[in-house]
């Protein structure tokens, strides 16, 4: 178990790390994450969460960065929230339930019912929006066969937002183009992709798999977050640098606002 002040220096290095994709040391963390406490202390807490590979110092003079593991310990705290479990019934109000509300509003506006088309339009829309909100690449995968007024095939995927990995560092640096390069290929295969978020997601509950941790080989660099909606899987994809706390809140609302839709 972390004591309460070492999950503040990780999730105040995850923060600065997330914002600036470089590592952090003690006196930029008590200038501006962690009040009232020294920077010596904070280098000794610094670490022990090195020690039990929540964090690590790329090089001996540099601060730190999030491992993936450590990633996993502020994503879990994230999760535990009830307002973000898609699956639970503990929201207690409209905001909770929805935690991006520009971006429930923007899929209402987009949603007019109705046929397959412009149930197309609908889902189009969604992860134009989902992809601008979470500045990763959004999939959404279709299997709506009846109930809904579509005349879709068994399966349908569209996605929008890989050029937004073009802007993440991880990609752009030497030898940081192979988990795009391979990313690429999948969504040149449709039947792999459909495969992967079948295989990735659990029930109606938010997922998240950090780099290793993804169900198929490939895609240890990345990020996988996905939930299950009435007709089928929305999902974002990032590097494991994300902003995990606005990516599960927008692909949360989007799973709750496509079901209410397509009720």
């Amino acid at each position: 178990m972390l004591t309460e002040r070492r999950r503040i220096v990780l999730r105040a290095v995850v923060d600065h790390h997330v914002a600036s994709a470089a590592p952090v040391g003690s006196t930029v963390l008590a200038q501006r994450y962690v009040a009232n406490v020294s920077p010596a202390t904070i280098r000794s807490e610094l670490g022990a969460l090195e020690n039990i590979a929540l964090l690590y110092q790329p090089h001996t003079s540099a601060g730190r960065v999030p491992t993936q593991a450590g990633y996993r310990r502020v994503v879990d705290e994230i999760l535990s929230r009830p307002a973000l479990s898609v699956s639970t019934g503990l929201r207690s109000s409209a905001e909770a339930a929805y935690p991006h509300q520009e971006l429930h509003l923007a899929l209402r506006k987009s949603s007019t019912g109705g046929g397959s088309l412009l149930l197309a339009e609908l889902f189009r829309s969604t992860v134009m929006h989902l992809a601008t909100a979470t500045k990763s690449l959004a999939l959404l995968n279709v299997t709506l066969t009846q109930g809904t007024g579509s005349r879709f095939g068994t399966e349908q995927l569209y996605y929008n937002g890989l050029a937004n990995l073009l802007t993440q560092p991880e990609f752009t640096k030497p030898g940081g183009q192979e988990s795009f390069t391979r990313l690429v290929g999948m969504l040149e295969n449709e039947r792999t992709l459909h495969e992967i978020l079948e295989a990735c997601s659990h029930d109606s509950r938010v997922t998240v798999a950090i780099g290793a941790e993804n169900c198929v080989t490939g895609l240890d660099e990345l990020s996988l977050i996905t939930s299950r909606y009435k007709g089928g899987i929305i999902a974002v994809i990032g590097p494991t640098r994300m902003n995990y706390r606005e990516a599960i809140a927008a692909v949360s609302t989007a799973a709750h606002t496509l079901d209410d839709i397509l009720e």
